[in-house]
């Protein structure tokens, strides 16, 4: 996986991900919506994180999800996910996913 930052501090989050294989699971503590650009794959969201860790400030990070929600995604999908909702990839359809993640802090 390879991420870039595309907006300036501050603000929120925009980050350009190149994906080309299934990694770590995630929850993450803002609302997050993700634009598919190119490649398809199965996305699973909801669930149970397993052997969750925090990894940054408002993100854990585990090794799958057990029980999740799965459906397909490709080119021009959008995927809005509420916080603290489980999300990951099990499986790509070709070479790599490439998409666009928004993170929307949540309201305090």
């Amino acid at each position: 996986m390879y991420s870039v930052q595309l907006s300036g501090e501050g603000g929120h989050p925009v980050i350009g991900i190149r994906r080309t294989a299934p990694t770590r699971s995630e929850v993450h503590a803002d609302f997050t919506v993700c634009y598919l650009l190119e490649g398809a794959g199965t996305l699973v969201t909801g669930g149970t994180l397993v052997g969750g860790i925090a990894t940054a400030r408002g993100e854990i990070r585990g090794r799958s999800i057990a029980g999740g929600e799965t459906r397909p995604i490709r080119a021009g999908d959008f995927a809005i996910v509420p916080a603290g909702c489980r999300i990951g990839s099990a499986r790509l359809r070709r070479e790599e996913l490439l998409y666009l993640v928004v993170k929307v802090p949540v309201p305090t």
